[in-house]
Formats: C-alpha cells, structure tokens, sequence
C-alpha cells in the first residue's frame, strides 16, 4: 500500500520515508536561508564551528558519485572548477576540458551552460521542475533509494510497469481505478473466487469452457472477442494472446493510438458490467450494444472536459538525471546576444515554444536547469530600450525551425546574416 500509484500500490505514505523527507525539508532550509533565526538556533546547536554541508568534488552531474573519475596530471590537486573557465567570455576552456577529463565527462562538463551575467552559484533540487525543494519528491526519492539498498525486483527506477500509464489515460477516474484492479488481478473474477475458497467452479459463467480470469473474461472469451469485432481495427485485428491483462494493456499501448485505448478502456469495463448483469440478473447485452455504449460514453466524456495537458504525478524518474537547457532557452540568449552585438536598442524576439515565450514575458525567477539561461536572457533584456517577446506558432515561420534543425549538425557556433542555405530556399518562398 505504501508505493506509488503508478507502480501498483495505493499512494500511502510510508512514515520513516516520510520522515526523513520532513527533515530534509528542514536541512533545504538551513541551506537556502542560512541568516534565519532558525537555522542560526540549529548552527550554534549542532555544527558551530563548520558549515551545514561543504561540497567536496561533486560537481559533475552524473550519478551515482557525482566525481570527477579521470585522473589529471595537468592541474594541481587543489584546483578548482574555476581553472577550466574562461572568465572573459564567460565559456568553458574547452580544449583544456577535452584534455584534462575523459570523453563522456568533457561532453558532459561543456553541456553545463556558465551563466554569462555573472550570477553567484546557487544550489537547486533537482527533483522537481521548477528547481525548488518539496516534501513530495524528496518522499519519492527517499522510497527510491531504499529499494536500491535492499534490492527490490520490482523498484520503479530500472522497471517501471507500462500498464501504469493508465493513470496518464484522459478517461474518468472510476475506469482508470478498473484498468489498474485489472491489471493487479484483484476483481471478483471466478478464478479468484476459488482461490478464496467463496466458489467452488473456476469455470467462466458465459462460455463455461476456460477459468475466468481477466484476460479470458475481457480479452480471450468468445463473447469479448464479439465486442472487439465491432470495435477499430487496431483490436479488430489483434492477435495479441498474452498470459494476463497486464501484458495486453502493454502490448495495446505501444501499437495503438491513444483513442484507441481510451476506447478499449471504456469497452473493457462494460464488458465487465455485462458480465455481472448476465450473473445477477440473468441478463446479457448484445455486442454491438457493448461497443456503442463505450463510444457514446467517450465522447461525452471528452465533450464535457476543458483543454489541458496532463502530467504524470508518479515516482520521480529522469527528473534526478540532470539534463542540458532545452536549446529553445538557448536560442533565445544567442538571438538576444546577436542584437546587442550589433547594437539594436530596440528588438522583438519571437519564438514557438510557449513555455520559455511564457517564463521571459513573466517577472518569475527560476532555479531549475533552465532558470539561470532565462535569467541571464532577461537581464540582457532590460538593458535596452524596448523589447516585445512573442509567441508564434511553428507553422508561422517554418524558415525558423528548419535552420534551427540545420544548425544541430555545424559543430561550431556561427552566424551567417545574409546567406541562406540552398535547402532552405523552398522554404523561404512558402513563408513569403
């Protein structure tokens, strides 16, 4: 009961994990306000003659050490990240970097954007996306690292179970609530019926030929497979035969679009309710009659919802691993790098992600792995005279985009103001 929903259990909170998430909690204070009453109480308590935590060589994101594994014989023992920096142009010494470090910790190293304002170091939780510190993720993480100390098969760092995306599915909750108890194998089923010793016959009531378990009842029944004949073709079709209900959600959801499995959600689930209408009321609906309820009750469903995206709320995952800035953030520094470097006073920046248009237009500071390039960008900003920042769709300027995708492959950065590339000059007269 204690794990995450998305890995099977019912969301409880574990209270030891919860506790030390409380604590941390505390800890991300003393850190980020280290002048507050509280955490001066704490410092002449328990550490009056050090500081609250010291970093000591971890500094390159990439777990599980977060060290530096190369051996150097080029700078001294004691040097510092500072040596491989350029502090003029605000850049990593890259030849120095490839030299000192391996491969895979110089790329890693020169991925790491060094803010070119000068902003002092600032430590971040990279737990969540907005870089600051909850009691929620820490919980996660604290779960986490405990079924890596005791080795859990199931752990939902290495394995997360696919089927669990049901939660993610834009379907009422009382049908997610079904595909997941499906999944477990924890309805009334008469196979689970005997093996609590309530039935006495583990024999499907409609076909009376196999045991009824949820993939025979919902999948490999003569009577299931009548409703799936009236349904798309992607279940028409199937010849999916997996040993539990589990593995077909699995299998449907990667070759099968999201109406589909919506739809096969809703399906399943009335093939369900005409089973117990066939047991209790010795009652049973026509396939097609199945089929068109599902339908009907999907699109009504999807009527009534506003538009939004949804967001998985799970066990942390990828969160943990750091990542580079998107290259959208990016653009919009270099864009804003180029028009003072040829001294426009006045400029309007557009771009087609949202999120970053939407961060540079608000007066938010973020400390996620984005924050310090949008901060960077709107510091640069407030130096000129006027600056609009605009949202434009990727279909408006689709000039825009293919020479973005063309600059990926030049190693190098460069600006060309007046060439264009020859593959671009279709292009070029379709935004015209």
């Amino acid at each position: 009961m204690g794990k995450a929903k998305s890995v099977g259990g019912l969301g409880f909170r574990e209270f030891e994990s919860f506790n030390t998430a409380l604590l941390a909690k505390q800890a991300w204070r003393i850190i980020q306000k280290p002048l507050s009453l509280a955490s001066q109480v704490l410092k002449v308590k328990y550490f009056p003659t050090t500081e609250f935590m010291k970093a000591k060589d971890r500094w390159l994101p990439i777990p599980t050490s977060y060290k530096v594994q190369s051996v150097s014989q080029i700078l001294p023992r004691d040097a510092n990240v500072a040596s491989v920096i350029n502090h003029t142009m605000k850049e990593w010494k890259k030849e120095l970097v490839k030299e000192i470090f391996g491969e895979a910790e110089a790329d890693t190293i020169i991925k790491i954007p060094i803010s070119s304002t000068g902003v002092e170091d600032k430590l971040i939780w990279v737990g969540t996306k907005d870089g600051v510190f909850t009691v929620k993720s820490a919980y996660h993480l604290q779960k986490e690292l405990n079924a890596l100390r005791f080795v859990q098969p199931s752990s939902a760092i290495t394995n997360k179970i696919e089927w669990t995306n049901c939660w993610n599915f834009q379907i009422p909750n009382a049908v997610k609530t079904f595909l997941w108890r499906a999944c477990l194998e924890s309805l009334s089923t008469r196979f689970n019926l005997v093996k609590k010793q309530i039935c006495e016959s583990s024999k499907c009531p409609i076909c009376l030929s196999e045991a009824e378990t949820m993939i025979h009842i919902l999948w490999n029944c003569p009577s299931a497979m009548d409703v799936w004949s009236r349904g798309p073709a992607g279940l028409q079709k199937s010849s999916i035969r997996p040993g539990n209900f589990g593995d077909l959600l699995e299998a449907l959801i990667s070759t099968c679009d999201q109406d589909t499995i919506e739809l096969f959600a809703f399906a399943t689930r009335n093939i369900w309710h005409r089973r117990n209408l066939f047991i209790f009321e010795n009652s049973f609906i026509h396939p097609c009659e199945v089929m068109q309820t599902a339908k009907k009750s999907l699109k009504e469903f999807k009527a009534a919802q506003p538009k939004f995206i949804t967001s998985s709320q799970g066990m942390i995952e990828e969160d943990w691993l750091w990542k580079p800035p998107p290259p959208e953030a990016q653009g919009a520094l270099y864009a804003v790098d180029l028009a003072i470097e040829l001294g426009c006073s006045s400029i309007i920046l557009e771009g087609d992600s949202l999120s970053i248009v939407k961060c540079l237009q608000q007066p938010v500071v973020r400390w996620d792995r984005v924050g310090m390039i949008l901060n960077d960008t709107k510091s640069k900003l407030s130096g000129l005279i006027s600056c609009d920042v605009l949202f434009v769709k990727r279909a408006a300027n689709v000039y825009a985009h293919q020479l973005a995708k063309a600059a990926l492959s030049i190693p190098e950065d460069v600006v060309a103001l007046v060439v264009s590339p020859e593959s671009l000059h279709s292009v070029t007269f379709d935004d015209v």
